[in-house]
């Protein structure tokens, strides 16, 4: 469990770190410190095929997070999924479900099959995939409780809840598994490469993943307007707003 418990650790310094310095990259970090809980607490139920593995799988997921953001503090050139995230996190200008969104699309979209091909190369690929689909009810599971608390801190997202029913639910699992799913078919391609050949691979789905955050960002009229009304109610208090999604 020594990979695992390692990640929590750091993402409870991440997420106090952004208390102190009132830093909305705290939100994307406090939701995956939430959803990392629950992972462990699969693994501690024999829930997984292969409990260390996953447990190694969770840290090398971690660390492409765990680099991104170093490298963005420190000015260091790092994948433009991830800057585009990171930046809008210092502009404080995207809803608070907007960051959510950024940090889940570089990390899921970009890192997830890399890691994935690094903790199961080869033939061992196909050996994962049980593991990897488990993840998926986990996710799903936290969509309601992510949104809930989301909600207590806009009032917007909430009334958007209401108007839409169930449908905001059905989509969000709906992309989610499609986005997962994507994931596990680049890490399968990079799996079966020698690790030489993944530069030009990663290089490019990253332009693509920057692509997506673009429009996660800036997604056009009448989204756009929509986006600005529910801003105006949505809550600024940045430490309550980390304290709510952890």
């Amino acid at each position: 469990m020594e990979g695992i418990d390692r990640v929590l650790e750091r993402l409870q310094v991440i997420v106090d770190e952004s208390i102190r310095e009132r830093s909305r990259d705290g939100y994307f970090a406090a939701m995956y410190q939430r959803v990392t809980r629950r992972v462990k607490e699969g693994i501690e139920r024999g829930d997984f095929d292969d409990g260390a593995r996953m447990s190694q799988f969770d840290a090398l997921f971690a660390e492409h997070y765990f680099r991104a953001r170093e490298q963005f503090q420190n000015s260091i050139e790092s994948r433009e999924s991830w800057r585009v995230a990171f930046a809008a996190a210092s502009s404080g200008r995207p809803l608070i479900v907007q960051h959510l969104l950024l940090g889940m699309n570089a990390h899921i979209y970009l890192d997830l099959g890399i890691a994935a091909a690094q903790t199961s190369p080869g033939a061992a690929y196909p050996t994962l995939e049980g593991d990897f689909r488990r993840i998926n009810q986990i996710l799903f599971d936290e969509l309601d409780p992510t949104e809930d608390r989301v909600g207590k801190l806009s009032p917007g997202v909430r009334v958007l809840d209401l108007v839409l029913g169930g449908w905001d639910e059905w989509f969000g699992r709906t992309a989610l598994a499609v986005v997962r799913e994507s994931a596990w078919e680049f890490g399968a391609r990079l799996a079966q490469l020698d690790q030489t050949q993944w530069p030009s691979l990663i290089a490019a789905r990253d332009r693509h993943v920057a692509q997506v955050a673009h429009l996660l960002l800036e997604p056009g009229f009448p989204t756009s307007w929509a986006i600005r009304i529910v801003r105006l109610l949505e809550n600024d208090d940045v430490e309550k707003g980390i304290r709510t999604l952890s």
